[in-house]
């Protein structure tokens, strides 16, 4: 341990496999959506749909299964975490 370091784990192994890992970016999307309601609910939704489908790959594997739609979910979900935390969603006043 350097004597700059405060941590003993390393926070670069982290930083380089988010950039290949299809499993650790959307995590790290959901940590970075702003605190807004809007942002906050729909992001809780795309995190449900990511690990519901992550959960059901390990069960069986529908991503080597074309005529199976569960794989598009799971890419959705990916996408949806991306954009909610890179945009605030406005409002809708009632």
């Amino acid at each position: 341990m350097t004597a700059t370091s405060t941590s003993p784990f390393r926070w670069d192994c982290l930083r380089s496999a988010s950039r290949s890992s299809p499993f650790i970016v959307p995590m790290r999307d959901y940590l970075r959506i702003p605190l807004k309601k809007e942002n906050v609910l729909l992001g809780d939704f795309f995190m449900m749909t990511f690990m519901f489908t992550a959960l059901n790959a390990f069960l069986e594997s529908f991503f080597f299964r074309r005529v199976d739609p569960v794989w598009l979910f799971f890419v959705i979900s990916v996408l949806g975490l991306r954009m909610v935390a890179r945009r605030i969603i406005p409002a809708h006043p009632a």
